[in-house]
C-alpha cells in the first residue's frame, strides 16, 4: 500500500478572474503558482495570480474533504467546457495516482510535445556552442594554464590551446590526462 505524502491544496485566481486548483508537496507555496497546461501560459500572459485558498493536508482524508467541498459547488471545474477554471485534469488525493493512466494523448498533443522537445533541443544546443555559451571568452578561476613543452608556448586554458592548434577541447583534455597520444610530438602539461 502506498503511503500518503502531505501536500498543499491550493486555489489561485489570475488577474482576469480565471481560477486554478492544484496540489504540491513543496514545503512553501511562495513563488509556486501551479503547473497546468493552460495555466502556465495564462500566467505568462496576464501576470502572477493571487492565492485564494491554501491548506496543508497531512492525511488523504483532509485532502479528499477539500476536494469534495470544491466539487459540491464546481462539479465541472476540470472540464473543457468550463471557462471559469484553468484545470483540464481532476486533482487526486493519493500519491502514485497518475491522471493519464488509462488515457492517451491526442495526436495533436503528441505532435505539440514532439515539436516542443525538438525546439528545446535545438535552442539548448545553439545556446551552449561558441558565443552562445554564457561562459564563452570569460575567465574562470577553475581554469589552469597549459604549457606546450615542445614549442615553448603558454595557453590560458584548453579552449585557447585548441583554437591555436585547430584541435577540439576534448582532444586537448585527453592529451593532458594521457588518454590520447600526443599529436605530431606536441606535448602539454
Amino acid at each position: 500500500m502506498k503511503t500518503y505524502t502531505p501536500k498543499w491544496f491550493y486555489i489561485y485566481e489570475s488577474p482576469v478572474g480565471l481560477l486554478y486548483v492544484g496540489q504540491t508537496v513543496r514545503k512553501k507555496l511562495k513563488g509556486y503558482y501551479g503547473s497546468g497546461l493552460d495555466w502556465t501560459p495564462h500566467i505568462s500572459t496576464y501576470g502572477k495570480p493571487t492565492l485564494v485558498f491554501s491548506k496543508w493536508c497531512n492525511t488523504p482524508q483532509e485532502f479528499q474533504e477539500l476536494l469534495d467541498a470544491l466539487l459540491v459547488d464546481h462539479t465541472d471545474y476540470y472540464l473543457e467546457s468550463n471557462t471559469k477554471w484553468a484545470n483540464k485534469i481532476p486533482e487526486t488525493p493519493w500519491d502514485g495516482t497518475r491522471p493519464m493512466l488509462g488515457r492517451k494523448h491526442t495526436q495533436e498533443t503528441r505532435n505539440r510535445i514532439s515539436a516542443a522537445n525538438y525546439r528545446n533541443s535545438k535552442t539548448v544546443r545553439a545556446r551552449m556552442l561558441g558565443s552562445g555559451n554564457p561562459m564563452y571568452g570569460k575567465p574562470s578561476s577553475k581554469r589552469k594554464g597549459i604549457i606546450c613543452h615542445s614549442l615553448g608556448l603558454y595557453f590560458y586554458d584548453k579552449v585557447e590551446a585548441a583554437t591555436y592548434f585547430g584541435y577540439t577541447v576534448s582532444g586537448i583534455r585527453n592529451m593532458l590526462t594521457g588518454r590520447q597520444k600526443n599529436v605530431l610530438n606536441i606535448s602539454f602539461a
